[in-house]
């Protein structure tokens, strides 16, 4: 299977891979483990890159990328969780805070 096609098997939204934020060695590692049926939990492996990135210490710009895609995915349920994340961030400021907020207005 290739890259293109294991991310749009689990469910990953394009703008992951047009903001560059699929990092090649988790990326590796999730594909070296799927098996068939996985992808009816894809959100593990979706909320396991947005914890990769969190734990990397990202930058602001980074965080309101995956703010962004927090909203975009499809398991709003894990989405809230990671946004509760981001919000522990080192970097985490108002700009990050009133994009979440501007986020959850456009859900409603």
């Amino acid at each position: 299977m290739d890259i293109e096609s294991y991310l749009a098997l689990m469910h990953f939204h394009p703008k992951w891979k047009e903001y560059g934020l699929v990092p090649a060695d988790q990326l590796q590692l999730l594909m070296e483990s799927y098996e068939p049926g996985m992808e009816d939990a894809s959100e593990h492996d979706r909320n396991g890159v947005f914890h990769w990135w969190l734990k990397q210490s990202p930058s602001k710009d980074v965080l309101l990328k995956l703010v962004e895609l927090s909203y975009l995915d499809a398991d709003q349920l894990m989405a809230d969780d990671v946004r509760r994340h981001i919000t522990k961030s080192e970097r985490f400021d108002r700009e990050v805070a009133q994009a979440i907020a501007r986020g959850a207005i456009k859900e409603r």
